[in-house]
């Protein structure tokens, strides 16, 4: 099976949708060597460079008014569907206009879209005309590629039935595939604490964007009610936003022993992750039901070993499988009274936890696993085409 890969993802960032399509494209390569064609943003030319990624078409961003670029496009699609591949897998962020004229200009080509999202579902506020413009245009864009992937994958579990119903389309050809995450990379082994915090116990932690809004909000607030029981307790942020600065002040002031070092970069942060007791992934109740959540964060604290708190939506697993506990994003003494509760297990049996969660998302959640169930499907769908 020859595979092109499409991403417009900037593969640099720390963001979760870079984070998967790194994963994922290294896992190509480690399969097919220079055996399959990545197209993608001449953004990522240094990524590429730096894995040895070779059989790559760049192109350069989209910009809606240049004339000549939308002429470089047509000749990109015009070559890449006369092109030896037996399907692209597509995944967007942006408009993914090279995919929609491969598609338009050889209607034999197999599309399929991996890790779909609820685009459709647009909460952006502005309304001048050039974005009503781009809407419109991504809109008309994403409908189609939708109507015409002979496969469509999503991470979300209740996206399957809502796509379905949304854009008409059969859920036959809709699977659930788990967001998979580097289990080499955050594992047991090194389990060294940080220096900075040797001293500390427990150690509450957060990674990720957005900080302020998506975890550290809450442990300010179970920082506040358990201090006195824990007068050594730390805390660890890694990531970057305006409001995160209040939140770490008012952590110091508490007498928290605080590690920030902000933004981090993706190769450096399993160390910061193997020094937490518990890990928080967060967001607001009202953005969750909008556009769901899958986040990889929570997968990437069980692969090292850690409980997590995190909200109720779409993480009924983690308490069905006792691996943390989930709450409504502001019930705050609960937090507090389930953290001593876990400080206390894990004091206990730290080994036994540890290992539980690390088979959890070994069996649930290696990319290498959820790598192999999509290559499955290609090959089904291929075999039934």
């Amino acid at each position: 099976m020859k595979i092109a890969y499409y991403t417009d993802c900037l593969l640099e960032n720390n963001d979760g949708p870079a984070v998967n399509e790194q994963e994922f494209l290294l896992q190509l390569k480690e399969k097919y060597g220079d055996n399959f064609l990545f197209v993608t943003s001449l953004k990522n030319k240094t990524f590429c460079q730096k894995n040895n990624i070779n059989s790559v078409c760049f192109f350069e961003d989209l910009k809606l008014s240049s004339i000549i670029q939308k002429i470089k496009y047509i000749k990109i699609a015009i070559k890449l569907s006369k092109e030896n591949f037996d399907i692209m897998v597509c995944r967007f962020v942006g408009i993914p206009l090279i995919p929609f004229l491969v598609k338009l200009t050889n209607k034999e080509k197999k599309i399929a879209i991996k890790t779909a999202a609820l685009w459709y579902i647009d909460d952006t506020k502005s309304n001048s005309f050039l974005d009503k413009l781009y809407r419109k245009l991504r809109d008309g864009i994403y409908h189609y590629m939708y109507q015409k992937a002979a496969v469509i994958d999503t991470a979300l579990p209740y996206a399957k039935e809502h796509i379905a119903k949304e854009l008409n389309i059969d859920k036959r050809k809709i699977f659930l595939v788990e967001n998979g995450i580097n289990t080499d990379k955050f594992s047991l082994k090194n389990k060294l604490l940080l220096k900075e915090v040797e001293s500390c116990w427990p150690i509450l932690g957060f990674m990720g964007s957005l900080p302020a809004s998506r975890g550290c909000r809450q442990i300010l607030e179970v920082s506040r009610r358990i201090i006195k029981n824990y007068p050594n307790l730390g805390v660890i942020i890694l990531g970057q936003d305006d409001p995160i600065n209040t939140i770490v002040s008012n952590l110091i002031e508490l007498g928290v022993r605080v590690i920030f070092p902000g933004k981090v970069p993706y190769s450096n942060i399993e160390q910061y992750v193997k020094s937490m007791t518990i890990g928080f992934s967060f967001y607001e109740e009202e953005t969750v039901g909008i556009h769901g959540n899958a986040s990889q964060k929570v997968r990437q604290y069980l692969s090292c070993g850690k409980p997590v708190f995190s909200i109720y939506h779409n993480h009924d697993f983690i308490e069905k499988n006792d691996l943390g506990a989930i709450f409504c994003s502001k019930d705050y003494d609960i937090m507090a009274e389930e953290t001593i509760k876990w400080v206390q297990r894990v004091e206990k049996n730290p080994s036994e936890i540890e290992n539980r969660l690390r088979n959890y998302a070994l069996e649930y959640f290696s990319v290498r696993s959820t790598f192999i169930q999509r290559l499955e499907i290609y090959k089904n769908i291929l075999e039934k085409s």
